[in-house]
């Protein structure tokens, strides 16, 4: 599945979240907020819309700051073959 930059970067800060903890971060619910590496919150809905839609993060369906959200097995797959270079952290969460 091919997915954007913008996309790609949404995945790589929900795997950069504070709340995630070092846990493998399939199935690892984390405060949707912490997730956000952008500067606004609109780039980061739409990006994590976008996932939601293909199947790559789980939302909870909370709104606000009481939103959470998770990454499935083919979120984690798209993320390692979206940052090759970063093979020894993605390791490291296994």
């Amino acid at each position: 599945m091919t997915i954007t930059k913008t996309e790609a970067e949404c995945l790589l800060g929900v795997f950069n979240s504070d709340y995630r903890d070092g846990y493998n971060p399939v199935g690892h619910q984390i405060w949707s907020w912490s997730g956000n590496p952008f500067g606004n919150k609109r780039t980061y809905s739409g990006a994590i819309s976008s996932l939601a839609k293909k199947g790559l993060v789980q939302c909870d369906g909370e709104k606000g700051d009481d939103a959470c959200v998770a990454m499935t097995a083919e979120g984690w797959a798209a993320l390692k073959a979206a940052f090759p270079d970063f093979a020894e952290s993605f390791a490291a969460a296994e």
